[in-house]
């Protein structure tokens, strides 16, 4: 891929839509096909081109895009995120414009509706805690004020982006088998570490352990190495069983030099331990919290429905655009010239010391209003939700 093309990703209901611009003419293709002819409808292919009126460069640029999923509205969504993005890889001076026509807002209120984040566990199995999280209750089924969800996300993609800029690494947890897979697929995404596997008691506290195991892994997976000189078959297929196992349980982090900066949870009552290990070294949480759950043990809940697989793809996939954005943004301005005609080549600050995140009050009282219209029944009651 030619170095001055920037490729981005946008996500809108269930269509994703991936972005290859690059210096040309103003052609857009999507699928293989003109955008107009793709789209069919003029209104949708004026959203698509919504962005690259803002910054007055529908000349300037082609784009290459690829979509699947959902309908065309949807679709048409997604690559208008996706090309919002991919011009602020190209040249992130566009980020204001861009933010201020509300091209580069994560999660709206429609997508998490769409996804069923509203949806809480059964009013018996409610934690006090989540209470101003609350918006109401409906056939036995506490109901999530969404619009404190996105507040929470907004708060926890601003720890994000500071976390990144410092050169800040981040790693995902989930276990469950819901998350598993999308936590795996996100974060190889943006470039992060993941645990998703069983989480190994001592993975954080007891690190220095872990980074030996890690060591011993990578001896076995090196080839022509001395340790498989003069054994015998049964002792070659030990160590390829020890080289198997360590290989599942370290994965994801098997590349991690040093404790992340912040840890992303899904489902805060599952992953107990890997929260507590994380509060007892003072690094920041950002969870996913259900109404079953209480919100104040890390520092940066976000509430919904943490047994929604597609609740779970929109919210980490929101953060792993941020990091991703985030990402780029930085490499684009270490590359920019300066007024003198020279390269910046200044290097990223690393990551200052961890401060332990003061945790923060929630005063939010739940409020009914016009959301409650958009309330759909459930289909069913999470009556067989996992507990832990």
């Amino acid at each position: 891929m030619s170095d001055n093309t920037h490729v981005a990703v946008g996500r809108r209901k269930r269509s994703v839509a991936r972005v290859y611009l690059k210096p040309g003419k103003g052609d857009i293709a999507v699928n293989g096909r003109p955008f107009k002819d793709y789209l069919c409808r003029d209104v949708l292919a004026t959203i698509v081109s919504q962005p690259l009126m803002e910054v007055e460069a529908a000349e300037s640029f082609d784009i290459n895009a690829k979509v699947y999923g959902g309908g065309l509205t949807g679709q048409a969504g997604a690559l208008r995120l996706g090309i919002a993005r991919a011009l602020i890889a190209a040249s992130p001076s566009y980020r204001p414009a861009l933010k201020k026509a509300v091209f580069m807002d994560k999660v709206k209120f429609e997508d998490l509706l769409g996804t069923g984040a509203h949806f809480g566990h059964v009013t018996r199995k409610w934690h006090p805690s989540f209470k101003p999280y609350i918006l109401m209750e409906k056939n036995g089924v506490y109901i999530i004020n969404l619009q404190e969800t996105i507040k929470c996300l907004e708060k926890a993609c601003e720890l994000i982006r500071s976390t990144v800029k410092r050169n800040g690494e981040v790693l995902f947890v989930g276990t469950k088998k819901a998350a598993r897979d999308i936590v795996q697929e996100e974060a190889d995404r943006c470039g992060m570490f993941y645990v998703v596997e069983r989480w190994l008691g001592g993975t954080l506290t007891n690190f220095s352990t872990i980074r030996k195991s890690i060591k011993r892994l990578q001896l076995l997976e090196k080839e022509g190495s001395s340790i498989y000189e003069n054994m015998t078959k049964k002792e070659v297929q030990m160590l390829n069983r020890e080289r198997i196992k360590l290989a599942d349980q370290h994965r994801g982090i098997k590349d991690m030099k040093r404790l992340p900066d912040v840890i992303v949870v899904v489902d805060g009552k599952y992953e107990t331990t890997a929260i507590q290990e994380a509060k007892r070294l003072e690094i920041p949480i950002v969870a996913l919290v259900d109404s079953n759950t209480d919100p104040n043990i890390v520092p940066y809940p976000i509430p919904g429905n943490d047994d929604s697989i597609r609740t779970i793809h929109l919210i980490v996939g929101a953060i792993a655009d941020e990091i991703i954005a985030v990402r780029e943004g930085v490499n684009a301005s270490l590359d920019e010239p300066s007024a003198n005609g020279e390269t910046k080549s200044e290097e990223v600050k690393p990551a200052e010391p961890k401060t332990k995140a003061a945790s923060e009050e929630s005063s939010l009282e739940p409020k009914a209003s016009a959301e409650e219209s958009a309330i759909e029944e459930p289909a069913e009651k999470k009556e067989n939700s996992e507990d832990s």
